[in-house]
């Protein structure tokens, strides 16, 4: 996968919004669901441009009053996770350096940066 441009970079990261759609891009399979939690209406999308290295976006289903009372998923967080994730500190799963999946909190801008780094390394899947 290699990307000529930023334009290009945020349609793969935004791909995660069609998921639910019957219409996608050409970077929506790289989406697929990590976990959903149907108690809390959560659920965590994934991608993995690289070896060892996932985005994720939390989203949470939610009633939106505005302009007209309807239910969507909408994004509560990006993480980034950089590294093998099955370390274990006090029993919680962690990177090897010790830090949580909290810990990974990050932004699309931040995910925009990552992808740009893993590209010039030429570690893009």
């Amino acid at each position: 996968m290699t990307f000529k441009n930023d334009k290009e970079r945020i349609a793969y990261l935004d791909a995660f919004k069609e998921f639910d759609k019957d219409e996608k891009s050409e970077y929506a399979e790289a989406w697929n669901l990590q976990w959903l939690d149907r108690q809390d209406g959560r659920r965590f999308l994934i991608t993995e441009p690289a070896e060892d290295v996932c985005f994720i976006v939390e989203q949470a289903y939610q009633t939106i009053e505005w302009p007209k009372k309807h239910r969507m998923w909408c994004t509560k967080g990006w993480y980034i996770i950089d590294g093998d994730f099955s370390h274990e500190v006090d029993g919680i799963w962690c990177t090897e350096d010790g830090a949580t999946f909290e810990d990974h909190a990050a932004s699309r801008t931040m995910a925009l940066a990552k992808l740009k780094e893993l590209q010039k390394e030429g570690r893009l899947k």
